[in-house]
This record gives C-alpha cells, sequence and structure tokens, in this order.
C-alpha cells in the first residue's frame, strides 16, 4: 500500500472533523496503515549527546544601560509547563508537548 496522493491528509482531516470522527470509514483506515507502514522510513536516531533546541515562539526584551536587548527565553522558560498547556499542532488542551530541533546546518 502507498498513499494515494500529497491530499491524503487533509482528506483524513476532513472525514474525523466533519464525518465520522470515531467509527473510520475504509479511506482513514487506509491513511492509518499508509502511515504504520511508512513510520520506519521517518525514524532518525540521533548520536549521543546531540544539541537539540525548542521550537518557541517569541522572546524577550531587556532594557540596559538604555538600550533595548531581544533575545531567546531563558532556560526555565524551555520546558514545557505542567499540565496547564494550550491547545497546540499537535497537543489537546491541557497536554503538553516538547518541540524540538536539531540544527544540522547553518548559513552565514
Amino acid at each position: 500500500m502507498s498513499f494515494k496522493s500529497w491530499k491524503d491528509f487533509n482528506n483524513f482531516v476532513r472525514e474525523v472533523k466533519f464525518n465520522t470522527r470515531y467509527i473510520y470509514s475504509p479511506d482513514v483506515l487506509e491513511f492509518f496503515l499508509n502511515i504504520k507502514l511508512t513510520i520506519p522510513t521517518k525514524v532518525k536516531v540521533l548520536p549521543a549527546k546531540s544539541i537539540l533546541y525548542r521550537s518557541q515562539v517569541g522572546y524577550e526584551e531587556l532594557e540596559t544601560e538604555g538600550n533595548i536587548l531581544i533575545q531567546g527565553f531563558p532556560v526555565k522558560r524551555m520546558k514545557p509547563l505542567d499540565s496547564n498547556g494550550s491547545e497546540g499542532r499537535a497537543n489537546p488542551k491541557g497536554i503538553s508537548y516538547l518541540y524540538i530541533c536539531q540544527v544540522t546546518n547553518i548559513l552565514l
């Protein structure tokens, strides 16, 4: 089996949002099967001690000697908040997820 089209995910979303959320159509079941079959091609094992960065929208502004310094959030803010996460891309309300990335190429 393989995905029929690049639109398969959008079709899946529309189906579970507006048609049958808990009783899956044959198309939704096929989509799930294709996800299961292609998972091994999407797994990447990172080397030990890889540096990872949290994907966090926003920044802090600090005023020092009349100048405004813009910087990323402090270390304590880089951890998801316990039990009161807001709804996001993958997480439902109340369940915090940690989005991280590994920087592989830096253009200067």
